[in-house]
């Protein structure tokens, strides 16, 4: 079985594109050749830096990011919400009567992420809850590690300005302003997209417990 966070070279070559991105967009048609040599450093700088944030970062705090309210899977309280109306499902594919009828209805929100992730292990390995949680993963690390080079993007390209290939030739302040504005929309895309996907997981887990209680 393939590991589900087998991305990583996908977030570092996409935050590379956004910073190649922003170089090119501050330069003159004149000017791109000699941002060639620059350019080819700061991806060879960058490379391990993006690649060791992202897999240090613990995982609470990317669902901090996500649920800043209670730092939780979106399955945290998903039966009472189902329950009371608040979160909409397809009445036909999750059949929560049949599955609180085997598993019990849990008494607190806490007690509901457990259940849930309980189910969630019996399931996992199919096709479909897998590339559905590959999906939320990518969007999730996606979205942290998107925050954090918009945050300290600034403090590296102050260094640059003393590295003498790219003092030549980078105009700093063009270069911070446009990597905070594609990072600020960039976050926003992301952070919505990776709690979206984290919802469709949930409800996937549901609809193949239900089917699987249905086949008996």
């Amino acid at each position: 079985m393939s590991d589900l966070k087998d991305y990583d070279d996908k977030i570092i070559h996409f935050i590379i594109f956004n910073i190649v991105v922003s170089f090119l967009l501050i330069t003159s048609k004149t000017a791109i050749n000699n941002e060639i040599i620059p350019i080819s450093l700061l991806i060879s700088i960058l490379y391990l830096p993006i690649y060791l944030i992202n897999n240090i970062i613990p995982r609470e705090w990317k669902f901090f990011i996500l649920y800043p309210k209670n730092n939780h899977r979106f399955s945290y309280g998903i039966f009472s919400k189902m329950k009371s109306g608040k979160l909409n499902y397809d009445k036909k594919l999750i059949e929560l009567d049949l599955i609180l009828k085997v598993h019990n209805m849990p008494k607190t929100e806490k007690e509901e992420d457990e259940l849930w992730y309980k189910i969630y292990t019996e399931h996992r390995d199919t096709n479909k809850i897998r590339d559905q949680n590959r999906r939320f993963l990518l969007c999730r690390d996606y979205t942290m590690i998107i925050l954090i080079i918009t945050l300290i993007f600034p403090v590296f390209a102050l260094f640059l300005r003393f590295v003498p290939v790219f003092a030549l030739f980078l105009r700093f302040e063009d270069l911070i302003l446009i990597m905070a504005l594609i990072g600020i929309i960039e976050f926003i895309v992301f952070w919505y997209l990776a709690r979206k996907n984290n919802e469709k997981l949930a409800k996937y887990v549901l609809e193949e417990e239900t089917n699987n209680l249905k086949k008996g």
